[in-house]
């Protein structure tokens, strides 16, 4: 989810909950930012690829594994914020998400237009109704908090199947060019995975106690290993607008959320991921523009290893995103990069 830590699910302001809850924020934050690190992993792939360098066989074989389940990690977790973010009221709700979501978006959709004249975008217009670069996320979430909104008084379980049956119906659609671009099938799609998470928030207590279960963990590890082997079997190329095995992308995103519970995320490596998971849309608006400074004077050397030029910018990127997030909380002109 990209959101800053602070706004986490609570149902009551007393003191008793909110210790309970704290546990439940280390798990978020960690996963928000192994999801962040697979994310910046994939697209120093796809830059390496646009600079004609092949990848490392065995980070590509990563890319095409964790594919399916990247972003409908992150989609699920921020829906979990959904419903204490309803109760603030439709007023303080459409102005937050304009303040954390939008502005960002359309600050750094003018960024991207601005620093990369190849971009095929007539205007900043273009670029924020039918994003063609890595801000596409921004925008689904940004639709998914409306459309959220407009939902409120549907049920949440109805509501989600609804998103994901108007995702498929769209694939035997013949859609207009400006319609497809925007590519609804994909914002529908995601949609329905920001409102299980919500669903699964408005029933936490009895999710909890059956995502502990070991027999739960294991039906739900199988069916992400189900997903996977299907994504690698050959000549198959799962896309995040398949709506048709998003009950396997679910099941991969919960047993992620099961191990997580599970974890203490107290270790220096599981700090980290916490830490990138705080911050998180500091590291994935900054990161396309470090790897692209990383990996474009690479024409200039004459011979070298991909692999370590892959670890290298993904390396630089969250480097860079870290000292950029501790900027952004100690000086008004960064923060201002990401929030209003």
């Amino acid at each position: 989810m990209i959101q800053h830590a602070a706004h986490t699910p609570a149902t009551a302001a007393s003191a008793a909950p909110a210790r309970a809850d704290r546990p439940r924020h280390l798990w978020m934050d960690g996963l928000r930012g192994l999801a962040i690190v697979l994310i910046v992993e994939l697209h120093a792939s796809a830059i390496m690829r646009m600079h004609g360098i092949n990848p490392s066989p065995v980070l590509e074989w990563l890319d095409v594994a964790v594919y399916p389940f990247r972003i409908p990690l992150l989609m699920l977790l921020s829906g979990m914020l959904l419903p204490a973010s309803l109760a603030k009221g439709p007023r303080r709700y459409l102005v937050g998400k304009a303040r954390t979501i939008l502005w960002p978006y359309a600050v750094w959709s003018l960024l991207l237009v601005l620093a990369y004249d190849f971009v095929p975008w007539s205007s900043l217009l273009d670029a924020i109704l039918a994003p063609s670069s890595h801000l596409w996320f921004l925008q689904a979430l940004l639709v998914a908090y409306l459309a959220a909104l407009a939902l409120r008084r549907v049920p949440t379980w109805a509501s989600a199947l609804g998103a994901f049956a108007a995702a498929g119906a769209l694939r035997l659609v013949d859609l207009p060019e400006w319609a497809a671009q925007m590519q609804p099938e994909r914002l529908l799609t995601m949609l329905g995975y920001f409102l299980v998470g919500a669903l699964l928030r408005r029933h936490w207590d009895v999710a909890e106690r059956w995502l502990r279960r070991a027999w739960v963990l294991a039906v739900l590890v199988a069916g992400a290993v189900g997903l996977v082997a299907i994504s690698l079997a050959p000549g198959v190329r799962l896309s995040y607008t398949m709506a048709q095995y998003a009950p396997l992308v679910v099941m991969g995103a919960l047993a992620l959320v099961a191990i997580a519970l599970r974890l203490r995320w107290t270790s220096p490596p599981a700090r980290l991921l916490r830490a990138i998971g705080r911050d998180s849309i500091v590291f994935y608006v900054t990161h396309w523009f470090v790897v692209m400074a990383v990996l474009w004077p690479l024409w200039l050397v004459p011979d070298f290893v991909p692999l370590d030029v892959h670890l290298l910018a993904v390396a630089a990127a969250l480097l860079a995103g870290g000292v950029v997030a501790w900027l952004s909380h100690r000086v008004r002109v960064v923060r201002l990069l990401f929030r209003i």
